[in-house]
């Protein structure tokens, strides 16, 4: 199983979304490396996916699914965190195929162009 950890970022009641090159929405998550937690990873991965430092407030939750690559089917975990933007100028790492990076109101946010489970997870958070 791969096990990764996510933030939801909040800043003045948005929260922060990544634009794919596909035009999927998704909050900003990575693996877990060797030595960190998921806490330390969901940090890092924010600061490398969108330049922006942010701090833990609770954990909001864990989801699970899987997905295929060449073939092959790969079962996933993600730690999701909330937090709060400490500082930082919002920069979509491109080598990841982002081409966005945005704090957008939930009102706002369109279910139709992200995975449920990410929705939902904010969804069931707020």
């Amino acid at each position: 199983m791969i096990v990764s950890a996510g933030g939801i970022v909040f800043y003045k009641k948005s929260i922060l979304l990544l634009k794919r090159s596909s035009g999927l929405w998704v909050l900003p998550k990575g693996r877990i490396e060797e030595g960190e937690n998921s806490k330390e990873a969901a940090v890092r991965e924010v600061k490398e996916e969108t330049g922006i430092n942010a701090k833990i407030i609770n954990k909001a939750g864990t989801i699970y699914y899987s997905f295929y690559d060449n073939n092959c089917k790969y079962n996933k975990k993600v730690v999701w965190y909330t937090m709060d933007l400490i500082s930082g100028e919002l920069k979509p790492q491109k080598e990841e195929g982002f081409v966005d990076a945005k704090f957008v109101s939930f009102k706002d946010i369109n279910q139709n162009k992200m995975h449920f489970n990410e929705y939902s997870i904010i969804k069931d958070y707020l």
